[in-house]
């Protein structure tokens, strides 16, 4: 399976899996732009969707929307998802911190 890097090598993912793990692959899905990739197979014999994603920094929500109607497919299979989604979930905790010219600070000795 080759990793998805995308045109320009900006961007990219991978799924990697040890060839010690009883895994057996039986689709992978993937776009230009190295986005992500979706891996559906069989691990220990159960049905699994193995997903990592890079997700954009705009225009999220069609960009979820998309991939949202490629891995929900009817099926009971479990699905473990991975990657970079962009997403800022507390403004307070995921703010970058300000810089130190920023803060106004005096060295007094």
């Amino acid at each position: 399976m080759e990793p998805n890097t995308g045109s320009f090598c900006i961007k990219g993912v991978s799924i990697l899996i040890h060839r010690a793990i009883n895994f057996t692959e039986t689709k992978v899905l993937t776009n230009n732009e190295g986005r992500y990739i979706i891996v559906y197979g069989q691990l220990l014999d159960t049905p699994v969707i193995l997903c990592n994603i890079y997700a954009p920094n705009s225009d999220r929500p069609d960009f979820f929307h998309n991939l949202s109607q490629l891995v929900l497919e009817p099926g009971s299979a479990q699905m473990i998802l991975g990657g970079d989604f962009n997403q800022i979930l507390d403004q307070d905790l995921d703010r970058s911190l300000p810089r130190l010219g920023q803060l106004l600070l005096l060295d007094a000795y």
